[in-house]
């Protein structure tokens, strides 16, 4: 047996119902009480948070350390990563790199926006 669909929810209007009433009669059970769902906003960070995480298990985050030694006052390992990550995310936009220095970050991610 393959998998069955009734097709989209949005087309279906009131014939979704009537098939649910009728579900309900031959099995001789009751529709429970429509729970009240809240929905919370999110941060789209989902990308951001992942290649950070990755650049970290990669080891790329060692570079801070090699380029503290330099004569520059700039945090160059930032600025690399922050340039990788957005080609990574966002390959067909140069402009992103600004939009993702504002995204906030969960605590357990290393600060791309610390310049």
């Amino acid at each position: 047996m393959g998998p069955w669909t009734l097709g989209r929810l949005e087309k279906l209007g009131d014939e979704l119902q009537s098939v649910i009433d009728g579900l309900c009669r031959v099995t001789g059970r009751t529709l429970p009480d429509k729970p009240e769902i809240q929905f919370e906003s999110a941060l789209a960070m989902g990308n951001v948070w992942a290649l950070s995480e990755r650049w970290s298990q990669l080891g790329f985050d060692q570079l801070r350390k090699i380029f503290r030694g330099t004569r520059h006052n700039i945090h160059i390992e930032a600025l690399i990563r922050i340039m990788v990550l957005n080609r990574l995310a966002e390959p067909d936009s140069k402009l992103s790199v600004f939009a993702m220095l504002e995204v906030k970050k969960p605590t357990t991610t290393p600060d791309l926006s610390a310049m």
